[in-house]
């Protein structure tokens, strides 16, 4: 299954993003302990709308019954940050030149201009057919047209061969719907939408 269909913007009030390090930690009888990293971070997010009219309420309907529960992703970004800090214009000629797990770093070209800034988001399609969304660690400027070995954190993937595609401009990630039954209230005048997402791994 490929990475699904994009989220809808309406009446969006709050869509706080978490990442969550899925790990676990061992105490030995001393008190030592070991972090174990038991998956790949992901990112979470809490939706709620804005009261909405009543179109807008059966759009949101739709657009949930279309993940029939948690079957169908869909696509995200971080509606608090559409862009970088230092705004970007296109990510038009961007390309991943490469990508180091070990240092979690990721390397550009096409990037004239670019000065990344600690927590800005970025991503790229994968080679296993999802995305790569991570956040900047520290802040950097391109040389030329190159944004060499920039700190991302959640580690990166292989970026897909032919069409990487990366993103500084509503940086995606694909999520699947967290059960149970997203909340919503169909009361006149007081319908909204509110529901809890997971980000979806493929890398």
């Amino acid at each position: 299954m490929s990475a699904g269909e994009l989220i809808l913007e309406a009446k969006v009030a709050d869509m706080p993003w978490l990442l969550e390090e899925r790990q676990g930690t061992r105490f030995a009888n001393s008190g030592f302990s070991q972090v174990l990293q038991m998956a790949e971070p992901r990112w979470t997010f809490n939706l709620a709308t804005k009261w909405l009219t009543e179109a807008e309420y059966q759009d949101w309907q739709a657009w949930i019954s279309r993940r029939r529960g948690s079957a169908i992703t869909f696509t995200a970004w971080r509606m608090s940050q559409p862009n970088a800090r230092v705004p970007v214009v296109s990510d038009v000629g961007l390309t991943v030149t490469a990508i180091d797990r070990a240092n979690n770093t990721v390397s550009f070209g096409g990037a004239t201009g670019w000065q990344a800034t600690a927590g800005d988001m970025v991503s790229y399609y994968t080679a296993a057919g999802g995305y790569w969304c991570g956040q900047v660690l520290e802040s950097k400027n391109a040389v030329g047209s190159a944004m060499s070995a920039l700190k991302v954190w959640p580690a990166p993937f292989e970026p897909h061969a032919t069409t990487a595609n990366p993103r500084r401009i509503r940086a995606l990630a694909e999520f699947r719907l967290r059960m149970p039954i997203p909340m919503q209230t169909e009361r006149k005048e007081e319908r909204f939408i509110a529901f809890t997402a997971d980000q979806m791994i493929r890398g």
